[in-house]
């Protein structure tokens, strides 16, 4: 379970004098009168990211937004080409490349952006440093990479950006994008990141560790603090405390997904109405690498909520959806995976409980 830095949440980070010159520069090069080629590129490509991010900026009936980043990519890649010191334009061009991405990108695609990103980094290593750590850390993530995922996590933690101030005037989404990745980087989303590729890895023990410094970093009330109690349960679990694993995914049931973020609530109310108690493993922000450990992650919820049944059959009903998962967990691919053995005596344990 890995977390995306969510678009809409940079609002609350940016930092508008910090990047007073850019914003002007940019400006200014917008209103020229005298607009050369790489001038229309920008100014298409801005269009184009605004109506991706912006509906409301939209014409009717635009593409998906996969395909509005891919073309804002093309146009950035050839203004990139003509001012190759222009590190905005090279950043701007990474994050399109990277939005562009489709959910199931072929390993090439992801290391198209990877390499564009290493580039990026090599050129000028201190520009939006750690933001480019965590971003390497998703792709490498993406493409199986679990080893150097948590090495960029490791180096985004290592990182710090300029501290948030308020912004002195209203700006527009793609000046937030612009701005948002030179601010100092979530915690808890990096940690928690970090503990999952670590797992991931076959270390549990170190995850547990990293698990519990997301949630020290966050409010128990809050999504990040919702998600790092998931983490946490699962880390439990392959660690070898399942008791005390079902008991923190207790917690991240009881937190649920919060209402911590008012211009998200309506989105978030789908989600709760949908998945109920696990509303929080299914929000557009969160996604599973490889996509079966969301069956361990219900697996443990399940008996959670067996264990709080009220009736037999409520008890039941439930321990016979923790087994269906932890089925599905082994007929997705999860049978040949590290943690195949932790998931085999979980299901035993939840048949046995069944048996009784």
């Amino acid at each position: 379970m890995l977390r995306l830095l969510p678009f809409v949440a940079l609002l609350f980070l940016i930092a508008a004098p910090a990047s007073a010159q850019t914003r002007s520069r940019w400006l200014t090069v917008l209103s020229r009168r005298d607009v050369d080629v790489t001038t229309r590129l920008l100014e298409s490509a801005i269009s184009l990211i605004a109506c991706a991010t912006e509906a409301s900026r939209c014409p009717e009936d635009p593409p998906a937004s996969e395909v509005l980043w891919a073309q804002a990519a093309v146009r950035l890649e050839l203004a990139s080409a003509r001012s190759p010191d222009d590190e905005d334009v090279r950043f701007l061009h990474a994050v399109a490349a990277t939005r562009a991405l489709p959910t199931g990108a072929r390993l090439a695609e992801l290391e198209a952006v990877i390499a564009l990103l290493e580039a990026m980094r090599e050129r000028a290593p201190s520009y939006a440093a750690s933001h480019v750590a965590f971003e390497l850390a998703i792709l490498r993530t993406r493409a199986g990479d679990m080893a150097g995922a948590a090495a960029e996590y490791q180096r985004a933690s290592l990182l710090h950006g300029l501290p948030p101030t308020p912004p002195s005037h209203t700006l527009a989404m793609w000046e937030v994008l612009l701005i948002s990745w030179q601010t100092p980087m979530s915690p808890s989303s990096m940690f928690g990141n970090w503990a999952e590729v670590t797992m991931l890895a076959g270390d549990a023990a170190r995850a547990v560790e990293l698990f519990e410094a997301a949630m020290a970093a966050e409010p128990t009330a809050s999504f990040s603090g919702a998600l790092a109690r998931w983490g946490l349960a699962l880390a439990r679990d392959r660690a070898g405390a399942h008791q005390a694993a079902v008991e923190m995914a207790c917690a991240a049931i009881d937190v649920g997904l919060p209402h911590d973020v008012a211009m998200l609530e309506r989105q978030r109310q789908l989600t709760r109405d949908r998945f109920g108690p696990f509303a929080a493993l299914h929000d557009p922000d969160v996604f599973f690498e490889p996509h079966y450990e969301i069956r361990a992650y219900e697996g443990l919820g399940h008996e959670c909520l067996a264990g709080r049944s009220s009736t037999p059959y409520g008890r039941r009903m439930q321990l016979l959806r923790a087994e269906h998962s932890w089925e599905a967990f082994a007929a997705e691919g999860g049978a040949e995976s590290g943690w195949a053995q932790a998931a085999a005596a979980a299901l035993s344990g939840v048949r046995a409980q069944l048996a009784l």
